[in-house]
């Protein structure tokens, strides 16, 4: 008999804006596991000619550049404080960011390796793409030390990040659901430690 291929364990990363969640899967990456980076797969939804066409359609021709690229900033602008706009750009997008990471999932399953990998997804609960992963991890990281990597890393004013936040669900609110918990305080050698041991939980928990 043919030995069991262990089965692929997908797991999702969430946490405040400028906790470290892209920190924290680079090191799962250091460890063997693969990365889906949803975001990237959103840019590149972008230049498909349908959704250049839906997204001119419904934000209007000034969101398309002359050489018929999607003006992100612009597009940005637009969607940021309208609910209703944002939700709109969302389905349009969504949808397509979820068939490209099923498709990249089954391959990975197909291919039988590498046996972790991560969703970097930046609003996992709020697009339903959590019912992709086997378990869900919240980075966490002190409101504070969150604020001030925001400020150094990104450039943004001391009230940016809550302005941003408030688009999203309440960091409580993806503690809550995730199912495991790795703290980030800014050393990246002791958080390279603990991503060694929570992925260590992971796979005695998926064996």
């Amino acid at each position: 008999m043919a030995p069991r291929t262990p089965p692929l364990v997908v797991v999702g990363l969430v946490g405040g804006i400028a906790s470290g969640k892209s920190t924290v899967a680079r090191l799962f990456v250091e460890q063997g596991a693969a990365l889906l980076d949803a975001d990237a797969m959103a840019h590149a939804c972008l230049a498909e000619p349908a959704v250049r066409a839906a997204i001119a359609a419904r934000f209007g021709e000034s969101v398309v550049d002359p050489v018929g690229h999607v003006d992100r900033k612009a597009l940005g602008a637009i969607v940021f404080d309208d609910p209703k706009a944002r939700t709109d750009l969302e389905s349009i997008i969504h949808p397509r960011v979820a068939t490209r990471l099923r498709e990249e999932l089954a391959r990975l399953a197909a291919e039988g390796r590498p046996r972790v990998v991560v969703l970097d997804v930046p609003l996992l609960f709020e697009s339903g793409l959590d019912a992709l992963c086997d378990t869900v991890v919240y980075v966490d990281a002190p409101i504070a030390v969150r604020r001030e990597r925001a400020m150094r890393d990104r450039g943004w004013g001391p009230d940016e990040l809550d302005r941003r936040e408030k688009n999203q669900r309440s960091t409580e609110h993806k503690k809550a659901r995730a199912g495991l918990m790795i703290r980030n305080l800014g050393s990246i050698e002791p958080l390279r430690a603990r991503t060694r041991e929570l992925l260590q939980k992971i796979l005695t928990e998926h064996a």
